[in-house]
């Protein structure tokens, strides 16, 4: 009621689609990665011989993600997940299959799709 009366738009998701609703695992980690295997491979480059210790890894990862966390990465990421602008095809529909490990029977989650579809006017 709070939420209605309030002008929120409260946004949930699926069980077991955090994989693909979660904006930084989809466009920062990735990038996040190669720019860290990048920066390391520089740094072993310019210091032959000499291996990296705990006051080498503060800078070598400053660098990795000033180059990862930008702006635009992060607004992919709130684009591919459907979060903003609101995007309810954004995450496949297969990902909302019903997991193994999940308690919710068959029945349950066709309600669940059927909500889903009514809530998006699909």
């Amino acid at each position: 009621m709070y939420c209605k009366e309030e002008g929120i738009i409260l946004q949930t998701f699926p069980p077991n689609t955090s994989h693909g609703s979660q904006p930084l695992d989809r466009t920062f980690y990735g990038p996040f990665k190669r720019y860290l295997k990048q920066v390391h491979d520089e740094f072993m480059r310019r210091n032959p011989g000499k291996a990296i210790t705990i006051y080498d890894v503060p800078i070598i990862s400053k660098l990795a993600i000033e180059k990862a966390f930008t702006e635009l990465n992060i607004k992919k990421g709130f684009s591919a997940t459907g979060i903003f602008p609101l995007n309810h095809t954004a995450i496949p529909e297969k990902m909302y299959s019903l997991s193994k490990t999940s308690d919710l029977s068959g029945e349950t989650m066709k309600k669940l799709s059927l909500c889903r579809l009514k809530l998006f006017n699909v």
